[in-house]
């Protein structure tokens, strides 16, 4: 297991904390990184955050977290629940495009932020790597409990030209309701792929504070899972 709790607040201090097993909750100003090198995933963090395999089932892979089955065409959904915090605003993930996925019923892939567990709405930051191209798109979406899911498009941009050997890395952010920061970055070179904000027009009054990820595709791995509470 190798993961990193971080504070901007008396980082010493919370770091020993972590060497003895007695890590504080998450709360304001703090960040929870997750590589996922273990065996198991779920459950993943501990009391700081609980991994929730709310549709689908996942697994760790190479350091990865991948979605392991589905059904049929419908996505899968990872959730962090910290615990005992503020809610989060931005998440982070690192990933590797599958050149599968264009042959396999246009799968997306993605991160999730201000999730409602009640209604089962968030938004994704996320993209679809087809024959035609990447097609990148920042949408609200409403998930079944079966993983398919539908929604308003808030941002989008097509023909993006992905390389399955490089990394990217992906953000999402969201200081208050409705209000969303989004990036699409190849990491080695630093080329941005997609970046701006979007709003949407009726959102809720107040922030959930969960954040995952979202996939379609089995064979893609998320890596350096990042999230930030307020």
């Amino acid at each position: 297991m190798n993961m990193q709790l971080r504070s901007r607040l008396l980082p010493a201090a919370l770091a020993a904390l972590v060497v003895l097993g007695l890590a504080p909750a998450l709360r304001a100003g703090t960040e929870f990184s997750d590589s996922f090198d273990r065996k198991d995933l779920v459950p993943g963090a501990g009391g700081d955050v609980t991994w929730e395999a709310r549709i689908g089932e996942w697994k760790t892979d190479n350091g990865k977290a991948v979605l392991a089955k589905r059904e049929a065409k419908t996505a899968g959904l990872l959730l962090a629940h910290p615990a005992d915090a503020e809610p989060v605003t931005a998440v982070e993930a690192t990933l590797q495009v599958d050149p599968r996925g264009a042959s396999d019923g246009r799968p997306w892939v993605g991160l999730i932020v201000d999730f409602d567990p009640v209604t089962s709405t968030g938004y994704c930051a996320r993209f679809s790597h087809r024959e035609e191209g990447t097609f990148f798109q920042v949408v609200k979406t409403s998930f079944t409990s079966d993983g398919s899911s539908e929604g308003d498009s808030l941002a989008s941009k097509k023909n993006i030209e992905l390389d399955p050997a490089e990394t990217y890395l992906l953000t999402l952010s969201t200081e208050t309701p409705g209000t969303l920061s989004f990036t699409f970055r190849e990491v080695k070179s630093g080329r941005t792929l997609a970046e701006g904000k979007a709003k949407d027009k009726s959102p809720r009054e107040s922030l959930s504070g969960i954040a995952g990820i979202f996939s379609s595709q089995q064979q893609t791995g998320f890596d350096d899972f990042t999230l930030k509470t307020e």
